[in-house]
């Protein structure tokens, strides 16, 4: 799930740099992107253009300056913490492998369970089942 929503944050991240670019392009004071823009489509004049066009220039700037703040604040340092951690991770992987080969390869492998920890666990269990038993016998609600 958090894969998804890595790749879906990629694709926005990537959107706004395009917007942000094609701002850039468009709106900037020498018009050599609107030129061309309205040469393949029909444009419309706008009445305080030069205002809008600077809003647009700004907006644009804006986006991809705070986009190279996200990428270099947050998103490298993140890449980074999580190498650390898969690479620690791995290396507590391989020792814990390296240490259980000397148990695996004894011809009988040490048995954990002791006998008398089984037993107490077995009569506990039994007596609490009895004990809920009762209660719900008596109209109780168990413990």
């Amino acid at each position: 799930m958090s894969k998804i929503r890595r790749h879906g944050l990629d694709i926005f991240l990537i959107l706004i740099a395009l917007a942000s670019a094609a701002a850039i392009v468009f709106f900037h004071e020498k018009p050599f992107g609107r030129e061309w823009l309205c040469q393949t489509i029909r444009c419309v004049p706008l009445p305080n253009g030069d205002a809008w066009f600077k809003i647009g220039y700004d907006l644009g700037i804006g986006g991809l300056t705070s986009l190279m703040f996200y990428v270099l604040l947050v998103r490298l340092p993140d890449a980074q913490k999580r190498g650390r951690v898969k690479r620690s991770l791995s290396g507590h992987y391989l020792a814990f492998r390296k240490d259980l080969i000397p148990y695996l390869a004894q011809p009988k492998a040490p048995t954990i369970m002791i006998w008398s920890s089984a037993c107490s666990t077995r009569r506990f269990f039994a007596t609490t089942s009895r004990r809920k038993s009762v209660h719900q016998k008596k109209g109780g609600t168990g413990f």
